[in-house]
């Protein structure tokens, strides 16, 4: 019996956030991943969409960035960045960041920040810094209700995204464990709420 075929889509995206969204996608429609580009900020990726853009010709991709403030709408921001996509491009834009995209989905956002559903907006494409909403959302999690609201910081992940960073430090070499599915945060550097948590997909709570 034949193996059954998969479409193999390559990415590239802004940052490590992206990269778990657009992995997620591609999942979500049955096809596999075959690697993701970028992950090292919009102007990178800006100055390598025209060699994605022939990629493309040939093989399926997808490349996905944030309208962020540098248009009104995405129609126009799409065609100033990408006026002519490939037979096999799928260029994608998020209004107004990928952030947006997960606070859309507001009662699993909630449930998994342990916080009230009316924290997180209704009309997400309107929030002018999802990032920092973002963060606002994950300081008000009943997670931290037992933390010294002074450990409680905003810090810069690898990936440039701003997120909320739990530092329960019972030492100063040890901090509070926070897992979900194979995730684990352990120190200062990496997030309270990481780029992959923000997928859903499992159901165990953070413990």
């Amino acid at each position: 019996m034949a193996a059954p075929e998969f479409v193999v889509i390559t990415g590239a995206v802004e940052g490590d956030v992206d990269e778990a969204v657009v992995r997620c996608l591609i999942e979500h429609i049955q096809a596999r991943t075959r690697a993701v580009y970028g992950r090292n900020g919009k102007g990178h990726l800006h100055r390598r969409l025209s060699g994605y853009n022939q990629a493309a010709r040939f093989s399926p991709w997808i490349v996905l960035v944030d309208l962020d403030h540098d248009s009104e709408c995405a129609p126009p921001f799409r065609d100033s960045w990408l006026p002519d996509p490939s037979q096999y491009m799928c260029f994608r834009v998020a209004v107004r960041a990928v952030k947006a995209w997960l606070m859309a989905d507001r009662e699993r956002l909630a449930r998994f920040l342990s916080v009230d559903l009316a924290r997180i907006p209704q009309n997400v494409e309107s929030v002018s810094h999802p990032k920092l909403t973002m963060v606002e959302i994950a300081q008000h999690s009943r997670h931290l209700a037992g933390a010294r609201k002074s450990r409680l910081s905003v810090r810069k992940v690898s990936s440039g995204v701003c997120v909320a960073c739990a530092v329960l430090k019972k030492s100063q070499r040890e901090t509070q464990v926070w897992k979900r599915g194979k995730i684990q945060v352990k120190n200062q550097n990496r997030s309270f709420v990481d780029s992959y948590l923000f997928l859903f997909g499992t159901s165990q709570d953070v413990s």
